[in-house]
């Protein structure tokens, strides 16, 4: 029998056709008895079950042949989705699924995450392109898990998918819903070093408020060189932290605000950066390969937001950075940037030794 809910207990790696590639790896981290916010996964199943409806298949499908025939634009073909998915019910038996699974979950604020069924394959990077909802309340999430299922037909996702070749009966969108961290502290944590790729070195960040925050490259985190072996810190380097993404009451998106003094401080202590280098290694032995997390810590304790592998590293950051046709390339990423900010101490050191 078709499922429409999985716990992320019950789930691990191999679940990526009916949880996508988040629901997976959060049921994998679970597997790792990493500690990880509890919560469910709206299943693909759930998803495909709503859009066979006729009265929503027949008009995408037109919708999406006009696209590739030019005869509309991105933003008018996800407008006439929106406005077909809109007027759709739920259906009772997912409703009823969902309700039941948010009263067992008991959380009075959930994260909604959209989670695609080829999110963390090799040729796509869906995790970009669809929805993610913080601090819903319970009545809010059957209208939320709505959006990420429509968050597929947005115009960047349906620019994504006709560029890398994907059409909409590629890919399904499982919807992961988890109790909110509320947290202060976030960062990120290679188990192997991105850069250097050392294979005992680890490089820990953290910062104030949300790890995006990190990822997006617009604030300088706290940055942890750490032995992997022994979970021993070699290099310390307390970021200049100017902003923070916060999640704000009333705001169901991150917002920006400035900082004062506290971030220049360090956000985290030496040994919570072992206590989660020590978790890191853990993990890296169960899953067999390097990998990527995310982090945050809630009443003093870490809580694993996220992994996935980071097995290609040469690959993605032995490229070209400069050609003359096209300048800078986008495949540049934020470790190349860390790399010459660590190198930069030691050469204006040389530059005015004499």
């Amino acid at each position: 029998m078709t499922r429409l809910i999985y716990q992320l207990s019950e789930l691990d790696s191999s679940f990526v056709a009916e949880a996508g590639g988040k629901g997976a790896s959060l049921g994998e981290l679970m597997r790792a008895q990493a500690p990880v916010p509890p919560g469910f996964v709206v299943t693909s199943s759930a998803f495909r079950s709503f859009f066979s409806s006729d009265q929503i298949q027949q008009p995408i499908l037109d919708t999406i042949q006009a696209l590739n025939d030019r005869q509309i634009d991105l933003s008018q073909a996800h407008q006439q989705i929106k406005s077909c998915i809109e007027v759709i019910e739920v259906p009772d038996q997912i409703c009823e699924a969902v309700q039941q699974a948010s009263r067992q979950l008991a959380a009075p604020r959930v994260s909604v995450r959209s989670s695609a069924t080829c999110e963390d394959s090799a040729t796509s990077a869906w995790a970009g392109q669809l929805e993610t909802f913080l601090d819903v309340t319970p009545d809010e999430v059957i209208e939320k898990i709505r959006s990420c299922w429509l968050s597929l037909f947005s115009e960047s996702a349906l620019s994504y998918g006709g560029h890398h070749g994907f059409t909409t009966g590629d890919i399904s969108v499982a919807v992961v819903v988890q109790q909110m961290v509320q947290s202060d502290i976030s960062g990120i944590g290679f188990s192997v070093h991105p850069v250097t790729q050392e294979p005992d070195i680890q490089l820990i960040e953290a910062c104030l408020g949300l790890g995006e925050a990190i990822v997006s490259g617009r604030i300088i985190p706290d940055q942890f060189v750490v032995e992997r072996s022994s979970s021993r810190i070699l290099e310390s380097i307390t970021g200049d932290q100017k902003e923070a993404l916060w999640i704000r009451e009333g705001h169901q998106k991150p917002v920006w605000q400035d900082l004062d003094g506290r971030g220049r401080q360090p956000k985290i202590t030496e040994q919570q950066v072992s206590e989660y280098s020590a978790l890191l290694n853990r993990l890296h032995q169960h899953y067999g390969h390097p990998i990527d997390t995310e982090w945050a810590i809630q009443d003093g304790n870490f809580q694993v937001l996220q992994a996935r592998p980071i097995t290609t590293l040469a690959a993605e950051y032995d490229k070209t950075l400069f050609d003359e046709s096209q300048g800078w390339q986008f495949c540049v990423r934020r470790p190349f940037f860390l790399l010459a900010g660590s190198l930069l101490p030691y050469w204006m050191d040389a530059k005015h030794a004499d």
